[in-house]
């Protein structure tokens, strides 16, 4: 629902002093202390005070992970300790992220294999797939077959299934015959395979799909929700789902009673407040699943500190929680707000930080570029347009971008290649995979279902094949892999930041 070229949250101490001097080409949100920042294609840290804390010298830089932090050194990955010290030397095709005291890695023979956190191996490279340990146990892949490891390399559930997924909540989502089921710890089956597709369990609920729609079990296999959903959201959230039926989204109860209208769109409650599309445009609901304020603009963003920021006619400003504009709408980007700052993109300036609490009124509104220059790591696309643009070179896509079925659909594999990732395609199982940077997404044409970096999740629209060539939903298959979209409903046009 955000339409931002790029996230960029500002996390400051309310005594420092803002300085519109300093720029980026990217900026993330404080998370434990720190931001990530991208300067010249190059990755460092910024503490609370915007000093730099790590130099602009990694090819990437992961968030903090049980005081370990991804970094990339031109292909490999290694890892950082919590005082930025090189503790772990990139060697690594691959990695993740440490969960339970351990992280999986691959090494330049295409293997996984584990490794604690001082950098020792301590489960071999043998793996053809692996996941992150969860539960106690990893979810690996040897010769065609999963299974599940504990931390001592012993083989807890043997090699048994052709489609497995990771353990959450002590359940197991497993492929039996052609249907998907739940199994314990133990490898038992617990909830017998009769789905058509199942989802990880979260919040005590996993989504499932039979006889054609969509509904929610417990951990025993009984239905909370019935399965006669166009789409279900994956998880609980506060005791309540988000529910699709007659092409419309609406709030549910853990019993599949509506706690809402029904609308075009609805988004994440955050302070309180959830974006949602009307017939008029966008707005918000408030904790009671009530219009707060109205469908006016033609984007929003999530609610942070008491403010938000929207957008009309291409221009971004930010709302207080009565919905009052508390700066024009002057700014060609505009980022949530935090610490009581916010990052927005003037024209001729950049990124600066403002106040919202402390804004003057502005006499005039500044001259907006309507074809700025385009960043060397973006691409531009246009439906029905077979001509993507990387910075200033133009490539002819073997496909053009379509809108079906209200839903933007985009040619996946000449968009992962030119942002440099990988693009797999397997035609018997008729499964896409993508690669890029330590991000995997695997889809199947057809399917509502894809799993992300090892993870179950739902797809707003299934991949497609037209004229030949593989099309699959613009927000998924991009942000998936930590990339940023902004769609221009106006020109139909879709700029990718990575």
């Amino acid at each position: 629902m955000k339409k931002f070229l790029c996230t960029i949250l500002f996390c400051l101490l309310l005594t420092v002093s803002v300085s519109a001097e300093e720029s980026y080409d990217l900026l993330y949100s404080h998370v434990d202390g720190y931001a990530r920042a991208v300067s010249d294609l190059k990755w460092g840290l910024l503490d609370e005070d915007l000093d730099i804390a790590v130099d602009f010298t990694w090819d990437y830089i992961g968030i903090l992970s049980e005081n370990r932090r991804l970094v990339k050194k031109g292909e490999l990955y290694g890892f950082l300790n919590e005082a930025h010290k090189t503790v772990i030397s990139p060697a690594y095709v691959q990695a993740g992220n440490f969960s339970e005291g351990l992280c999986c890695v691959k090494n330049a023979e295409g293997k996984w294999g584990y490794i604690n956190p001082s950098g020792k191996v301590v489960i071999p490279f043998t793996y053809d797939e692996v996941s992150d340990f969860s539960c106690g146990l990893a979810l690996v892949k040897t010769e065609g077959f999963y299974g599940y490891i504990d931390e001592k390399n012993q083989f807890v559930i043997s090699t048994t299934y052709e489609e497995a997924y990771p353990f959450y909540e002590n359940r197991a989502c497993v492929r039996i015959d052609e249907h998907y089921g739940y199994i314990d710890l133990s490898g038992s089956v617990v909830i017998p395979a009769t789905y058509e597709l199942a989802f990880d369990f979260c919040g005590g609920g996993a989504v499932v799909k039979q006889d054609g729609g969509y509904g929610m079990i417990d951990a025993s296999g009984d239905f909370l929700i019935k399965p006669v959903w166009e789409q279900l959201s994956p998880q609980l959230v506060n005791g309540a789902i988000k529910g699709k039926k007659n092409g419309k989204w609406l709030f549910l109860d853990s019993g599949g009673q509506a706690l809402s209208d029904a609308y075009a769109d609805l988004g994440e409650f955050s302070d309180g407040f959830c974006p949602v599309k009307t017939e008029e445009g966008y707005g918000y609901l408030n904790q009671s699943f009530q219009l707060a304020i109205s469908g006016q603009y033609d984007s929003v963003g999530a609610f942070s500190e008491g403010y938000a920021a929207v957008a009309k006619d291409g221009l971004y400003g930010y709302i207080d929680t009565n919905g009052d504009l508390v700066t024009k709408l002057m700014y060609t980007d505009a980022i949530s707000v935090s610490a009581g700052y916010a990052g927005v993109l003037e024209p001729e300036t950049g990124y600066v930080f403002i106040r919202p609490d402390e804004m003057e009124p502005v006499e005039e509104e500044p001259d907006v570029p309507k074809e700025p220059e385009l960043p060397a790591n973006t691409l531009h696309l246009q439906i029905d347009h077979d001509i993507m643009k990387v910075g200033n070179e133009e490539i002819i896509l073997d496909a053009s971008p379509i809108l079906h079925q209200g839903y933007t659909m985009l040619p996946i594999r000449q968009v992962v290649e030119a942002i440099g990732g990988q693009v797999d395609w397997d035609p018997e199982e008729r499964k896409i995979s993508l690669f890029y940077e330590s991000h995997s997404v695997v889809m199947v044409l057809g399917e509502s279902g894809a799993m992300v970096d090892g993870r179950f999740t739902l797809l707003s629209s299934p991949p497609m094949i037209q004229n030949d060539r593989t099309l699959v939903p613009l927000r998924f298959g991009v942000e998936s892999l930590g990339c940023e979209v902004r769609w221009i409903p106006e020109t139909q046009e879709i700029l990718i930041t990575y």
